[in-house]
């Protein structure tokens, strides 16, 4: 956590999907179910748009 910056805060929105449900993290509607999300996030080319990336981008994020 201190390695990459981030506060207690920040780590815990990015790792407790209480504090923000993954529905709201991803821009699905309000109440969607984590099964739903993930698998509207599945395909890499719309979890790309999801994260407004290019999907080259992603490609080359995940290539790293």
């Amino acid at each position: 956590m201190e390695e990459i910056g981030l506060s207690r805060e920040e780590y815990k929105v990015l790792t407790d999907s209480v504090v923000v449900p993954l529905w709201q993290m991803f821009g699905f509607p309000s109440g969607t179910s984590d099964a739903d999300v993930i698998s509207g996030l599945s395909n890499a080319q719309q979890f790309a748009k999801r994260l407004s990336l290019a999907f080259t981008d992603l490609v080359a994020l995940i290539q790293t």
